[in-house]
């Protein structure tokens, strides 16, 4: 090498486990992962043998010759295969990685990627329309991959801020409820009216298992501490990874007595009712009805909010109920708190929709000025 300082060599271990060998050459960093008859870096040993033959002979780049495990096609697979993340987000990685990044960036060195190239991908895809939500989600999971990458870039490049618009929230009365509730299926009733009258999110009133449902304690009372995933496993966390202990009003016990077979409380055919069956049952039910076309989370959940929010429940009072504050898992925090939480769960409605015999939730729908889309997130 043509240098009158000694070089400093550094050697740095990757996820994957295997090893780098970055030094400065001529104003530029330098990241060698193969020696130069072309074996891996595997091993320490395997990084020091590196090391003793730059020392003796120099760095030539002709020797080494292109280093493809910098490529980012390359690259990035390697980042997925070493991701901790749940099935149902490595799925969408891999399509993220499949249908928008490796075919922009091909087999680009990532250690030349610059914030230049990140803007101009940005822009690209702004081309194409995507919404500023997809947009911000795609620019999130680029900027993690080279995080990941960190150790091996020169400089680490600048992101676009991006300002996500987030859409207006739509919900329904209670009455535009039952107007739906009135064409779906009987048998799948039991599962909507819970999702209606606790706030739940889908995957929580789908994970339900009749173990966490106790009935025969005073106050009784269900835990929410389990979720259907969407590829139908069960997880042993909710989204926030906090459980919920909700009493069981007696106008709603009914929810919870049933013989399905099945270890969940609610379940179809003995299996448990997944988000896309779920979803199927509400479209057409909501589409018969002739009420405004709205999605099941929409349905249930924000409109749970909305609707306890105009009957005059604070949002602290609400957010409990619906999960955003964490909750403890004892007997004697649940007597304490379910009594205080009846009351939300009932709210000032009377319908009648689940059972014959049940005359709950009666609220006569919009705010003031017959607004039912509305931008407060709960």
């Amino acid at each position: 090498m043509n240098s009158s300082k000694p070089i400093k060599y550094g050697v740095y271990k990757r996820k994957s486990g295997r090893r780098e060998v970055y030094f400065s050459f001529e104003g530029r960093q330098i990241h060698l992962t193969r020696l130069p008859w072309g074996k891996t870096l595997k091993s320490d040993l395997d990084a020091a043998l590196l090391v003793a033959y730059l020392k003796r002979f120099g760095y030539h780049p002709e020797k080494f010759g292109k280093d493809v495990s910098f490529q980012f096609s390359k690259a990035i697979n390697v980042w997925i295969k070493n991701s901790n993340i749940s099935p149902e987000w490595l799925k969408q990685r891999k399509l993220i990685a499949k249908k928008k990044f490796i075919p922009y960036f091909k087999s680009r060195d990532i250690r030349t990627i610059s914030t230049i190239h990140i803007l101009e991908f940005y822009t690209a895809l702004k081309s194409k329309g995507f919404s500023s939500h997809y947009l911000s989600s795609l620019m999130k999971e680029l900027h993690a991959f080279l995080n990941f990458n960190k150790k091996s870039l020169t400089t680490f490049p600048d992101f676009p801020k991006i300002t996500v618009q987030e859409p207006a929230i739509k919900w329904l009365t209670s009455e535009e409820q039952d107007r739906v509730f009135q064409h779906i299926p009987k048998q799948d009733l039991p599962i909507f009216e819970f999702m209606r009258r606790y706030g739940c999110r889908i995957n929580e009133a789908s994970g339900l298992l009749k173990a966490n449902v106790h009935l025969e304690n005073n106050p009784s009372y269900v835990v929410l501490a389990t979720v259907l995933g969407a590829m139908g496993q069960l997880k042993p966390t909710t989204k926030t990874k906090r459980i919920k202990v909700l009493p069981i009003i007696p106008e709603l016990r009914w929810l919870f007595e049933n013989e399905n077979g099945s270890d969940f409380v609610f379940a179809k055919k003995r299996k448990p009712y997944t988000n896309k069956m779920l979803n199927l049952i509400w479209n057409r039910a909501n589409k018969i009805s002739g009420v405004t076309t709205i999605n099941l989370y929409n349905a249930m959940r924000h409109s749970f909010g909305w609707q306890r929010l105009n009957q005059g429940y604070s949002l602290d009072e609400i957010k409990t109920v619906m999960g955003h504050t964490s909750t403890k898992t004892t007997e004697r925090y649940a007597a304490y708190q379910l009594q205080t939480l009846e009351g939300i769960i009932r709210g000032n409605d009377k319908s009648t929709i689940g059972s014959p015999d049940i005359k709950l939730l009666d609220f006569k729908g919009g705010n003031k000025n017959g607004e039912k889309t509305l931008s407060l997130e709960l």
